[in-house]
């Protein structure tokens, strides 16, 4: 009988997932994964940022309860690797070391980006046979339609949702402000809210409360909420959910910065080469966790990340830079503040709930936080901030060409 190889197994596919102390979601992939007759031929390297042993105890002993054999590293294995990579490695300069030692699991704060770095020197120490990486989070969930397929052997292909839109706190409390604008009848003209705008113009008044109520603690009465299945769509086409298909090739070629949105600056300085993106015909569920939007100081961080990403998305970076889209970065940015600032007094004055009420000055008050913070941010900072992103990425480069293919299995347990 002649057996017809799998996507995963003709292109040589690999699943590399990020987690960080959640068990449970954990499970929930690994268990789609598993269900699914094609993608549990592929591979699997799961990087765990979890710091508290007990946690990572927990998803080493239920990572067991799937036949997968799946490859895990958790900052124990990693500071295994590490030591290794800087003591043995006499090709490797200052510059790179130094870099390597940066690189860290198990940090309390945001940390996205070193796992992201971290799985792709694993991917180029440990899987370098295999030509494609699908980065994960652990977010997500495979329904059993999904179909894998890479069109014209591309890249880097983006995943269409369902489940929780992928949304920063700002977007969220931008959602929420349209939503409330929508509800009260006032029309709803923000051209420049594009993923927002397609959600509010494309969903009902009642599925746009049920995204704020189930994602995030914005929708304070949770009373009389019509429920929906979570494999709603989320009618957007775009990169996004830190989940993406990538060439191998591809994902070495840039770090992740260590900046909120990490996944869109790696994917701007990737794309200046000209990368087609494409996109899975099926979608995949994304059960994220549920927000605490109003954290002022999470919300300036994502700011900053915001920022970049805008000042980066040109091809021409260092042009860009020079012509003055940092400027207009922040102008447009500062804009979009004022305007949803103006738009929450004005919704308080007529909301007729108190609950509404009570929500909108908080939310006065994390605007006016983040009016002030652009106001008083320093271009030249982000200018300085790029530049070592730039730079860098060259000591990456460096790094990467000097790392020899080695065996983990006497590092990970």
């Amino acid at each position: 009988m002649i057996q017809i190889k799998t996507v995963c197994q003709q292109k040589k596919v690999l699943l590399a997932i990020l987690t960080k102390n959640n068990p449970h979601f954990l499970h929930r992939l690994l268990n789609s994964i598993y269900q699914h007759p094609e993608l549990r031929q592929c591979p699997i390297l799961i990087v765990d940022d979890s710091r508290d042993p007990h946690l990572i105890q927990e998803n080493n002993l239920m990572v067991k309860k799937f036949d997968l054999s799946p490859v895990i590293v958790n900052r124990y294995d990693w500071d295994k690797i590490k030591r290794s990579i800087v003591l043995d490695n006499s090709s490797l300069d200052f510059a790179s070391k130094l870099l390597m030692q940066r690189l860290t699991l198990g940090i309390p704060r945001f940390n996205t980006f070193n796992a992201r770095n971290i799985t792709s020197i694993v991917v180029k120490l440990y899987f370098s046979k295999y030509n494609y990486v699908f980065c994960l989070d652990n977010d997500i969930i495979f329904p059993q339609n999904f179909i894998l397929r890479n069109p014209k052997d591309a890249h880097l292909i983006g995943v269409k949702v369902t489940g929780s839109p992928d949304l920063s706190r700002f977007e969220w409390i931008r959602l929420y402000l349209l939503y409330l604008k929508k509800k009260y009848g006032m029309s709803i003209k923000d051209k420049r809210a594009f993923y927002v705008k397609v959600l509010i113009q494309s969903l009902s008044l009642s599925h746009i409360q049920y995204l704020i109520h189930t994602y995030t603690d914005l929708y304070a009465n949770s009373s009389n909420i019509m429920r929906f299945l979570i494999t709603y769509p989320i009618p957007v086409r775009e990169f996004n959910t830190g989940s993406f298909f990538t060439s191998s090739k591809l994902l070495l070629k840039s770090m992740f910065p260590p900046y909120y949105g990490e996944d869109f600056l790696w994917l701007n300085f990737v794309r200046r080469s000209r990368i087609r993106q494409y996109f899975f015909s099926k979608p995949i569920i994304h059960a994220a966790e549920r927000k605490h939007i109003s954290d002022a100081q999470k919300i300036l961080f994502e700011e900053e990340g915001h920022l970049l990403n805008l000042i980066t998305k040109s091809k021409y970076i260092e042009s860009s830079i020079k012509n003055g889209a940092a400027q207009k970065a922040f102008f447009w940015k500062n804009k979009i503040n004022q305007d949803l600032l103006l738009l929450a007094y004005k919704l308080r004055k007529i909301t007729t709930e108190a609950k509404e009420m009570q929500q909108l000055e908080v939310l006065i008050e994390v605007l006016t936080k983040l009016i002030n913070f652009v106001e008083k941010s320093n271009i030249s900072d982000f200018t300085k901030k790029i530049n070592e992103i730039k730079e860098n990425n060259l000591i990456w480069r460096r790094l990467l060409s000097n790392l020899q293919q080695m065996n983990l299995d006497s590092f990970i347990k």
